[in-house]
């Protein structure tokens, strides 16, 4: 069985902008079965429409299943994930201690809805956040609360940059090695976006 992939697009965008279909070509191309939904559009930032809509895309998860988020679609993933412990299909059945192979949080934008921070870290085996160091629109301390409350790996890059396709970033090479490493495929690359490190 492929491993999995889901990509949550951040607020605002859509399937096609950024680096979404970049990183799912990337992904494919090495064996991965990847799923990039469409969110719908929302007026007013909160979490319910954007994870029923993963409810349609995510029917199982296992340790070979990965989700990469962006921006408000980070904090989606992991909402989504706290509302199904206790109910997270595995197969046919349903289970109370399922483990998620990995969560990639890239310019994580954290709102005030409650989310069990303790059940989600249990589920996942890894969680890797990057941050930049000036995002303009996601404070620095929020890679210090994610890093407490989760146990993640936390990555924050020297750049201005809220990792947008008109930052310049059509691909995200950063990512996607820290994708690879995180679900152990070979293939890590060396070059990167702009800036990258």
């Amino acid at each position: 069985m492929p491993k999995k992939v889901f990509i949550i697009h951040r607020y605002g965008g859509s399937s096609s902008t950024d680096w979404y279909a970049w990183l799912k070509g990337m992904l494919e191309s090495r064996g991965f079965e990847v799923y990039l939904p469409e969110m719908p559009k929302i007026d007013d930032i909160y979490s319910k429409p954007w994870i029923e809509t993963m409810k349609e895309y995510v029917k199982s998860v296992d340790t070979d299943t990965y989700f990469v988020g962006h921006d408000f679609g980070c904090f989606v993933i992991l909402k989504y994930i706290d509302s199904l412990i206790g109910e997270i299909k595995i197969g046919t059945s349903f289970k109370n201690d399922v483990k998620v192979g990995g969560a990639l949080l890239i310019a994580p934008y954290m709102i005030s809805e409650k989310i069990n921070f303790d059940k989600v870290k249990k589920s996942f085996v890894n969680i890797t956040a990057i941050f930049a160091k000036d995002d303009p629109l996601v404070p620095e301390s929020d890679a210090l609360m994610l890093e407490k409350s989760l146990g993640a790996k936390v990555i924050v890059m020297p750049l201005k940059t809220h990792f947008l396709g008109s930052d310049g970033y059509a691909e995200m090479h950063a990512g996607l090695n820290e994708l690879l490493k995180m679900a152990n495929v070979p293939g890590a690359e060396a070059e990167g976006g702009p800036g990258e490190i």
